[in-house]
């Protein structure tokens, strides 16, 4: 067996029973997706009638990357709900003990990004993005962005609804 030092990231675990009050998230969508990769993960195991140890042995880490990728995926909207509603909460309170604070900026003072200032930048990146070799699926994701902020045009549109208005 080879070991490889590597000093230029550090990798951090959290305990299996973190406390839920400190980690709104836990209480729904990690603990969802912890459950779905031991699924997958026993799953893995069982199909084979292979010695466990062995079995593991050969489990890379692209197999634990598909397989979170996989838990994640199987993250439903219900899900996602339920962790908005527990974050605004969380927010909430914590909003409450804040209020008084200088440094919050209100969302009138933010100005707003036109659709077509959007547009343009988007074009920017895509361009940017081809010249540079990005990765294909990033570029698709730009054009989609593109295509919405196109999308918003359209829909709000606004329509001549008199003779000597345009």
């Amino acid at each position: 067996m080879r070991s490889i030092l590597i000093t230029n990231f550090s990798v951090l675990f959290l305990p299996p029973n973190c406390t839920a009050l400190l980690q709104p998230m836990d209480q729904n969508l990690i603990q969802n997706i912890k459950v779905s990769y031991r699924k997958g993960l026993l799953n893995y195991v069982s199909h084979d009638d292979g010695y466990i140890v062995q079995l593991l042995k050969i489990f890379k880490i692209k197999n634990a990357v598909t397989d979170l990728d996989r838990a994640w995926k199987s993250i439903t909207e219900k899900n996602m709900q339920k962790l908005e509603q527990i974050v605004e909460e969380a927010l909430n309170r914590n909003h409450e003990d804040d209020e008084d604070e200088p440094y919050c900026v209100e969302e009138e003072n933010i100005p707003r990004i036109e659709h077509v200032e959007a547009i343009k930048a988007f074009k920017v990146c895509e361009q940017w993005a081809e010249e540079n070799g990005v990765d294909l699926n990033d570029i698709l994701l730009l054009k989609r962005l593109k295509e919405t902020a196109e999308n918003f045009i359209i829909r709000n549109k606004k329509k001549q609804t008199k003779i000597d208005t345009f």
